[in-house]
């Protein structure tokens, strides 16, 4: 299908922006709280192999659980942060996260 072979290439386009805004920021000057220890960042993302994937559903549904778990890692990140603007940062990434998950969802919904 098309329509989501394109939203698919889209959205990695867009993480790869994210990535760029991370980076961009001086990671290892960021003042963080405690809170910082809960995060597990490599656990929270594993998931199934791409190749593994069996149809367009299954593909679908491992996307969509990639843009929550990003999505609640960057809220996670957000909380434990001090510093003002890295919390922007997060919370705009964690927004972005949010609306992938629509456009995944709203594609999911045409193939049900």
């Amino acid at each position: 299908i098309p329509s989501v072979k394109e939203l698919l290439l889209k959205l990695s386009e867009q993480e790869l922006l994210h990535k760029e805004k991370i980076l961009s920021m001086n990671v290892e000057e960021l003042e963080v709280n405690d809170s910082i220890n809960d995060i597990s960042i490599a656990e929270d993302l594993m998931l199934t192999p791409v190749n593994e994937l069996n149809d367009l559903k299954e593909v679908l549904g491992t996307a969509i659980k990639a843009e929550v778990q990003a999505k609640e890692i960057y809220m996670k990140l957000k909380q434990a942060v001090i510093d003002e603007e890295a919390q922007k940062m997060f919370q705009l990434l964690s927004d972005e996260e949010k609306k992938h998950e629509e456009l995944l969802k709203e594609e999911l919904s045409k193939i049900e």
